[in-house]
């Protein structure tokens, strides 16, 4: 009996018509809005940059010359510190690196997974991408989860952030109880988003001795000034 009802549901299946629901895709708005930006205008800016000890304002003009791109406005110190020098250096030789909000495809992978939509954008949930030539991102990263926020509309990246959900000890002798990092981004005027803020907060201890770093960056004054591709 249990194989004749088997044959029955078996022929019935057979002779009746199947109507399968293909899901469409859904839009690829993240892949469009980290694809590299190759076209418009370049745009100079002003970049104050402080930590719990330091500031400086510098602006920078990726337009110009190497040697000539970054132009110190102020500083806080009348001798800076090495992570300053450091920064500064790489603004002359990465001067869009942390310009616009695409280039954050090197830590967001393209398979991230959908967390929250509305109408007007896409939140995803992501394990950020190490840096695979540096074993100390290897370990960090490997402790993070991020979040990225991207508009339907002429998708672009609105928003980024990492943080740590639990401690971590990085090495042996200390331990992260506190991980976070932001980027806040703005669109200029041909739609494209830039980075218009950067927080960091590290909170931990190491050799029995409690810390707290703190970083800012905030871009502003961001002015046109050549048409051609970069």
């Amino acid at each position: 009996m249990r194989k004749r009802v088997f044959l029955l549901l078996s022929a019935s299946i057979m002779v009746q018509p199947i109507h399968i629901a293909i899901a469409e895709p859904a839009p690829p708005y993240l892949s469009l809005a980290l694809k590299p930006t190759s076209e418009g205008a370049i745009y100079k800016y002003d970049l104050e940059y402080r930590d719990l000890d330091e500031r400086f304002v510098a602006r920078i003009d990726p337009s110009k010359r190497h040697g000539e791109r970054v132009a110190l406005l102020s500083s806080s110190q009348d001798v800076m510190g090495d992570d300053f020098v450091e920064a500064l250096i790489d603004l002359e030789e990465n001067p869009v690196d942390e310009f616009w909000c695409s280039n954050l495809s090197d830590i967001v992978p393209l398979n991230a997974a959908l967390m929250a939509e509305t109408d007007a954008q896409v939140t995803y949930k992501f394990k950020p991408l190490p840096g695979l030539e540096d074993p100390d991102d290897i370990k960090l990263m490997e402790h993070l989860e991020g979040h990225i926020t991207v508009s339907k509309q002429d998708p672009q990246v609105l928003s980024m952030s990492l943080i740590a959900p639990r401690p971590f000890k990085p090495v042996w002798i200390a331990k992260i109880s506190q991980f976070e990092l932001s980027i806040d981004c703005d669109r200029v005027p041909d739609g494209r988003t830039h980075m218009s803020e950067l927080r960091i907060s590290i909170v931990g201890k190491a050799a029995m001795q409690t810390f707290h770093q703190r970083e800012r960056k905030t871009l502003f004054n961001i002015t046109a000034v050549d048409n051609r591709n970069e």
